[in-house]
């Protein structure tokens, strides 16, 4: 079993790994063989104008959305845990510390409030 931190680690890279650029998401109507357009949409997410994924996920749109978005949200919010990570790592070290680092005691200076 992983670590968190290794964990963390893994999400990251595949992050990194991921095709980069903007993704969107959108809903097509394909044509059929009559040169109509069918009634079925299917669920796109797109990377410069380009289909990356395409009616995947049980043709969900609400699934296909959540993928088009995770490509700015996962980055945010493992940013987000590492920030926090630190944060308290500084919390810690002023309020445990005989000698608190000056990166620990610029930090509560910033933000306990006095």
């Amino acid at each position: 079993m992983e670590s968190r931190d290794e964990r963390i680690k893994a999400i990251r890279e595949r992050c990194d790994k991921a095709t980069g650029g903007e993704w969107s998401f959108a809903l097509e109507y394909p044509r059929t063989g009559t040169g109509g357009r069918s009634s079925q949409a299917v669920p796109k997410v797109l990377c410069h104008g380009r289909a990356i994924l395409e009616g995947f996920i049980g043709d969900n749109p609400s699934a296909a959305e959540l993928a088009a978005h995770s490509r700015e949200d996962i980055p945010f919010l493992v940013a987000e845990v590492e920030r926090l990570e630190k944060e308290n790592e500084l919390m810690d070290e002023l309020l445990c510390s005989d000698e608190p680092s000056p990166e620990a005691i610029q930090w509560g200076e910033d933000n306990v409030p006095h």
